[in-house]
């Protein structure tokens, strides 16, 4: 069917782009270079604009700014001072040379400003105001840096050309702040996306030509067009993220974005214009929001005339803005020059005919080629989102986290971040992102991982960067009383044999406490995750002193004391009613020292636990050693992030990044198996196995199958019986399994066929179960990791880059090698130790449980988790080293 007896009437088609200044080769670029200097009369400006690149000013608010750094910057200054007021007259009758003109003084401005002090005014002197003020009403832009200044306009050419039309490559920037060549690289990125821009418009002018004459072939040449529009817009990504090449994103963050801030965004202080009252003229400033890649009219352009949907709230809307109502995109029209305004303005108000042409033509190819060149449009928002996670939002967060050490407190990582023209970053960029096109249903943003989300800290990753509450409030006192007397009283196993009569005696009176201890509720405690947690792990413990205690032929019975407000804390947690690895190592800590003012993370030699069962520094040595690989994994966590981000980007950069943190992240990998063999130095084998461990027992564990009864749960009908009480492990700590989703690992090592049991279809796969015992929060961290529609193995094992797959293979076998680690410490402390006699710290007999060799044990030795524990870790460890690609 052709086009001609299907399209009906809609937006009109006839538009032509050169008439806005749109080159067809150039786009919205200047065919040939920008004025490089102004005329003899304007000299001045030109040459103290030099004076400031070359006098190397540096930012008044910069940290350790010296005072001769200040008193360059003020000589330079009282110089600006003293430079005559300078009249337009003869710019007006050229718009290139009142161009140069907006430029030189939008530096000179900024110049002058942000090498202020921070604390003093930023008064422009007249010198400065008075021209730009005048030039900035002649080009009805406002008086602040804008894109055109610091990227449109801000390049020539290296060598000169037959044609002098601009190319990739052979670009340099007019004008610095900084005079690095990381400054031009971050102007000239945005010059080539201009400049590849110009294709797409192209394509776009040659199919509403062909709409509007209305052939026969219309609709197979518009989308062909549409389908060369896609990888137009591919370009587009691949010239923006070119930045990455010649750019340092501190450098950005530190040394020049604060030098683009606009009056509108400067954060410590207003802007006075002096002398505007010498021309009646003159109005005060209204917009003063700085340079943004807002102000290109390149994607706002290329969204009217594909018909993009408009936003109807503004999440870009601050105090300077036109209307608090009007979109953000459209406030920074006002920054762009008056012809590019008028297309937009233009597009705006006719809508767009090649989205009506293809809504009114019923053919399947022209919508998917189409959608596709919508979703090639969002994939390059997509890369404006990597840009400002890479080159603002991780960069900040490094700053703060420094600032914070300098002042000696605590970085809350609650940033507001702002665009250099206000915008609210995240919220903005995600709007225009979402507007494009919606992603594909059920597929999770995961570009990059927002792990305060996950109650992750940057700092101290799954630890709390403060210590844990020591105590619950008075209300629940009682509960900590009857820890503390568990632990005064330091309380025997009551499987320990020819345990003395006394010690018997003892125990049993504190148990009889415990039954007669008050059912305390728990309402009072659920607007404090901190002190549920604090519940959770007293209750946790004072259940499992009770257990333990109790002669071996006992039957289990937890009192209604304990039972009830232990199941209600562990439903809100959505944690088993049991000590887990969160309640005896990562809540389980404090400083034994107060941290120096230029501490934000708690140094690993400043720790020790807050609760025990023997009291022993063996017992809590065994605790800490698992802290501090949690607190030296931190360092894994930004490098997946880190990862993640490149693999979004997925550039020939992007593989050469995720290589070189492919192999720190195995650098770190091996940290964590140095501070896992370190257990060796503070915690005796055989006081672990003998008196320390049998401690953690849950059910799966103990030696005699007792079944644990929660005696009262009755009372409680919202309450259900447990199923899982497997007790505390190693395998619960969810920075091994955040390495393992990331690397892809957990498709081997958390096999089904890996239940840690003899029967292979009595449970789940134990590492997955053992998520379970996680703090939902970490859960849901890891659920995130797992959901990655871009998962690190897949990129390697397509990938034909050698280095790329030597590097994570190398990733691999540091999981590998810390897995050794791993099963040499299970021979030393539990294989070893349980085939001899119990060191004394008051009884020195051997366990009845352990009394033969392990070769000959009826039972093979089950883990605290409850695994078959040998089996288990060498099947872990060998399915590991099974997750190594093949080299090509």
């Amino acid at each position: 069917m052709s086009s001609k007896s299907i399209h009906s009437p809609g937006p009109s088609a006839l538009i032509n782009l050169e008439a806005f200044d749109i080159h067809p080769l150039t786009g919205f670029i200047s065919r040939t270079a920008p004025i490089a200097r102004l005329p003899a009369k304007w000299e001045s400006w030109e040459a103290i604009l030099e004076d400031a690149t070359n006098s190397k000013l540096q930012l008044g608010a910069k940290f350790g700014i010296t005072e001769a750094e200040k008193g360059t910057s003020e000589a330079w200054r009282s110089r600006v001072r003293e430079l005559p007021v300078i009249s337009i007259m003869n710019l007006e009758a050229s718009e290139p040379l009142l161009s140069r003109a907006h430029a030189i003084l939008a530096y000179l401005v900024h110049f002058y400003v942000h090498s202020l002090p921070s604390d003093a005014e930023a008064c422009i002197p007249p010198s400065l105001s008075l021209p730009f003020l005048q030039v900035s009403a002649k080009l009805d832009v406002p008086p602040v840096m804008t894109y055109t200044d610091d990227i449109m306009s801000n390049w020539s050419l290296r060598e000169p050309t037959s044609d002098g039309v601009p190319t990739m490559g052979n670009l340099r920037s007019q004008r610095s702040f900084t005079g690095i060549s990381d400054e031009e690289a971050f102007y000239l990125a945005p010059v080539h996306v201009e400049l590849r821009g110009a294709e797409a418009l192209r394509l776009i002018q040659s199919s509403l030509n062909d709409i509007a004459v209305s052939r026969d072939d219309t609709t197979a040449r518009v989308t062909e067009a549409l389908l060369q529009l896609t990888l137009a817009f591919k370009g587009l990504k691949e010239a923006l993220l070119s930045v990455r090449d010649g750019c340092n994103p501190d450098f950005f963050y530190r040394n020049l974005r604060p030098w683009l801030i606009g009056g509108d965004t400067d954060p410590n202080r207003k802007w006075i214009f002096e002398g505007i009252e010498r021309d009646p003229s003159l109005k005060e400033p209204t917009y003063l929001s700085g340079s943004s890649a807002a102000q290109s009219p390149l994607i706002q352009a290329l969204d009217g005339l594909l018909g993009v949907e408009k936003p109807q709230a503004d999440p870009g809307a601050n105090s300077g803005s036109i209307t608090l109502s009007t979109p953000f995109a459209h406030r920074m029209r006002v920054y762009m020059p008056r012809r590019q305004r008028e297309l937009l303005e233009h597009l705006t108000a006719t809508g767009s005919a090649l989205r009506s042409f293809v809504a009114s033509t019923n053919d399947s190819k022209l919508s998917e080629a189409y959608n596709a060149a919508l979703i090639a449009l969002k994939e390059f928002r997509d890369g404006h989102m990597i840009i400002v996670t890479l080159y603002i939002i991780q960069p900040s967060k490094r700053l703060a986290k420094e600032e914070a050490e300098r002042r000696g407190v605590e970085d809350t990582d609650n940033r507001d971040l702002k665009g250099s023209a206000g915008g609210d970053l995240a919220s903005l960029l995600k709007d225009f992102r979402a507007r494009t096109t919606r992603p594909p249903s059920g597929a999770p943003d995961t570009t990059t991982l927002a792990a305060h989300d996950f109650d992750v800290d940057t700092r101290t990753g799954f630890m709390p960067p403060q210590p844990p509450p020591s105590r619950l409030p008075q209300a629940w006192e009682a509960w900590e009383h009857t820890l503390d007397e568990a632990k005064r009283l330091q309380l025997k196993l009551g499987d320990t044999p020819v345990l003395p009569e006394h010690e018997i005696l003892k125990s049993e009176t504190w148990r009889c406490h415990v039954r007669d201890l008050e059912i305390l509720p728990i309402d009072d405690l659920l607007t404090s995750e901190l002190y549920l947690r604090r519940a959770h792990h007293v209750l946790g413990w004072i259940m499992h002193f009770y257990i333990h205690s109790l002669p071996p032929d006992a039957p289990v019975v937890i009192p209604p004391p304990i039972t009830l407000p232990l199941l209600q804390v562990s439903s809100q947690l959505q944690l088993p009613p049991v000590l887990t690895y969160s309640d005896d190592v990562l809540y389980n800590w404090e400083l034994k020292r107060a941290q120096k003012h230029y501490e934000t993370t708690p140094a690993l030699d400043n720790l020790r636990c807050q609760t025990l069962f023997t009291d022993t520094t063996d017992e809590e040595e065994f605790y800490l050693s698992s802290a501090r690989i949690e607190l030296a994994g931190v360092p894994a966590l930004d490098l997946m992030q880190a990862i993640m981000d490149e693999i979004f980007v997925g550039d020939d950069v992007a593989i050469r990044r995720i290589t070189e943190y492919l192999l720190s992240l195995s650098g770190i990998i091996h940290e964590l198996r140095t501070l896992l063999l370190a257990v060796r130095d503070g915690c005796n084998p055989d006081v672990f196995y003998h008196h320390i461990r049998p401690w953690f027992r849950g059910v799966d564990s103990d030696p005699n199958k007792r079944p644990w009864v929660f005696a009262g749960i009755e009372a409680d009908p919202s309450l259900q019986q447990p199923t899982e009480l497997s007790g505390p492990s190693a395998g619960q700590s969810s920075l091994v399994h955040a390495l393992d989703i990331f690397l892809g690992v957990d498709q081997y090592s958390h096999s089904d066929s890996l239940t840690g049991s003899a029967t292979v279809t009595a449970k789940k796969a134990f590492l997955d179960r053992m998520q379970m015992y996680m703090p939902r929060h970490h859960r849901s961290f890891l659920n995130h990791l797992s959901a990655s529609p871009r998962p690190l193995r897949a990129v390697v094992s397509q990938s034909t880059d050698t280095a790329l797959l030597e590097a994570y293979n190398t990733a691999i076998m540091a999981v590998k090698e810390f897995r050794d680690a791993h099963m040499m410490i299970v021979a030393l402390y539990i294989i070893g130790p349980s085939r001899k006699a119990a060191p004394s710290i008051s009884v020195a007999t051997v366990r009845p449980d352990i009394e033969k060799d392990y070769g000959d044990l009826d039972t093979p030795l089950k883990g605290t988790g409850g695994t078959e524990l040998v089996k288990f870790l060498k099947d872990v460890r060998d399915r590991t080293a099974g997750a190594v690609l093949p080299l090509i």
